[in-house]
């Protein structure tokens, strides 16, 4: 019963913004990353079996948008995840949740980035990995 009431009183006294803060941080399982004209995509899965997805793009010196393209690919489950977010990656080097929760076995997990790059031709990579 003590332990209890000790708790209580420890979360009490958090600060909201770190509460909220922790609401965000997450513990990574697995991180498929790919690289290509200078930008690099980032695709976390926080929960091997109910993961979120978090996506993180760093754009490096280039000067691009917040346009990018993300697709992934989920074998993990029948049928097949398939999702797209057409033009709405930002590219600022911050995690964002893409998707999730969802329920999934093993599997492989496959992302495409298509990056949004001013002026130039939108570089790409993809990335497979199996996750069992």
């Amino acid at each position: 019963m003590l332990f209890k009431t000790r708790a209580a009183i420890v979360l009490a006294t958090i600060p909201a913004f770190l509460v909220a803060t922790s609401n965000y941080a997450h513990a990574t399982v697995v991180t498929v990353s790919c690289t290509s004209g200078g930008f690099t995509g980032y695709m976390q899965l926080t929960d091997k079996f109910h993961p979120k997805l978090y996506y993180n793009i760093q754009k490096g010196s280039n000067s691009g948008g917040n346009k990018a393209n993300i697709y992934v690919s989920d074998a993990g489950l029948m049928p097949t995840l398939n999702l797209a977010n057409n033009d709405n990656g930002v590219q600022d080097g911050q995690w964002h949740l893409y998707y999730g929760p969802y329920a999934r076995g093993g599997g492989w997990f496959t992302v495409k980035f298509v990056f949004d790059k001013s002026n130039a031709g939108d570089p790409s990579c993809t990335k497979s990995q199996y996750i069992g």
